[in-house]
């Protein structure tokens, strides 16, 4: 090494050391963003240039590309702040760096030669004091991470102006302090812009599972309510008769309970009925128009109720209708004009009987309210048929 002072070796190892310092923590961050990465692996130019000098024999060679590194640098960096690069155009620049570091290696020797008669280092600082001090007015008004960037490149380029101009004498001290300030800054600046990154990442990574389990959590929500409902169906379809598609006989008895249960104090009414003669329209028509006539049966019910009555095939021909809030004349009423509906039907013709129970005035259970309407049917029986009748008239 051709360094004679050890002010000199002090600069020399501080820019090389943390300019590959700076570089293999851009390699090694290969998530962060374009800019900063390419800032960092932008140090391979120093150390190229550097490792060039220190490889030479020639000690106006070393003292050029010494003096020429740092500046390369910040010209370096100057472009990249008035371009500022992203991942489009990542593999271009970085295939600049080392042919930017060749072009100065190469040019070294007519600059040494040059070297002899105008000194080079005052003419390259006056040379490149645009691109130096651009720098510094591009990141004055940044903020943040950003402005550490700032505060490294003041000393760094103070410290390459100093060592042009005032390198000699006490001032020289003031060289090493200034680079390594710079690098230290630089160091912290890669330090907050990788760590920002990787916070920011991570960050990303927590809403996007957050996002996942969400959804998940909806999926399964609604995995369970398809479940649910398809359990429903099936606990909806355990309470159907297959043939009347009316409740079965356990289902309107377990609606008569609940209405029992749940008003104590509140009317209703049950009608029973079945077809009059029925085992005379399956012997003179056939099964199939015995089973056509309970289906017609149940859905003219339906057609003929209100919304929230009850039907249910109680067995064979019969059938029960539960009337909530109907009393004894309000289920008269409903009776003979449903009896009336069915008098008309054609092909086959066919009447009903009907049998009406009140609660609780005819029963306060189950078992009784059945009890009393089967007594108001037989008594429809005895009447000819084709009528409507209540245990007690």
């Amino acid at each position: 090494m051709f360094y004679t002072n050890t002010t000199d070796q002090l600069i020399f190892l501080i820019t090389v050391c943390f300019s590959f310092y700076m570089f293999i923590s851009a390699l090694w961050f290969k998530n962060a963003g374009p800019f900063p990465r390419l800032l960092g692996i932008s140090f391979l130019i120093p150390v190229l240039i550097l490792s060039a000098a220190f490889m030479t024999n020639a000690k106006p060679v070393f003292n050029t590309l010494s003096g020429l590194a740092e500046p390369a640098l910040l010209v370096f960096i100057f472009i990249l702040l008035i371009t500022r690069p992203d991942n489009k155009n990542f593999s271009l620049f970085v295939f600049l760096m080392p042919v930017f570091a060749l072009v100065v290696i190469i040019m070294s020797n007519k600059l040494t030669i040059l070297h002899s008669f105008v000194p080079i280092p005052r003419n390259l600082i006056i040379l490149l004091g645009v691109p130096l001090v651009m720098n510094l007015y591009l990141l004055k008004k940044e903020n943040g991470t950003k402005a550490y960037l700032f505060w490294a490149l003041l000393p760094l380029t103070a410290g390459t102006a100093v060592a042009c101009y005032f390198n000699y004498g006490y001032v020289s001290y003031l060289v090493p302090l200034l680079k390594l300030t710079a690098y230290i800054l630089f160091a912290v600046y890669f330090y907050k812009e990788y760590f920002n990154d990787l916070i920011r990442k991570t960050e990303e990574i927590e809403k996007k599972i957050t996002r996942v389990n969400r959804n998940l959590d909806l999926e399964v929500k609604k995995r369970m309510l398809e479940v649910e409902r398809i359990n429903q169906n099936l606990v909806n379809v355990s309470k159907i008769d297959s043939l009347s598609k009316a409740m079965n006989k356990a289902a309107i008895l377990d609606a008569i309970e609940n209405l029992i249960a749940s008003r104590q104090k509140s009317e209703f009414s049950i009608l029973m009925f079945d077809i009059d003669n029925f085992k005379q329209v399956n012997d003179t028509f056939g099964h199939v128009a015995g089973d056509r006539c309970i289906k017609s049966i149940s859905m003219m019910a339906k057609s003929n109720l209100r919304e929230f009555d009850l039907i249910g095939r109680y067995g064979g021909d019969e059938f029960i209708i539960v009337l909530p809030g109907a009393n004894m004349h309000q289920a008269l009423q409903i009776a003979e004009r449903f009896r009336h509906t069915i008098e008309l039907t054609k092909t086959p013709h066919y009447t009903i009987s009907i049998g009406i129970a009140s609660y609780p005035k005819d029963g306060a259970t189950v078992k009784a309210l059945i009890e009393a309407a089967d007594e108001g049917l037989y008594k429809s029986k005895t009447k000819g048929k084709n009528a409507v009748s209540c245990r007690d008239n």
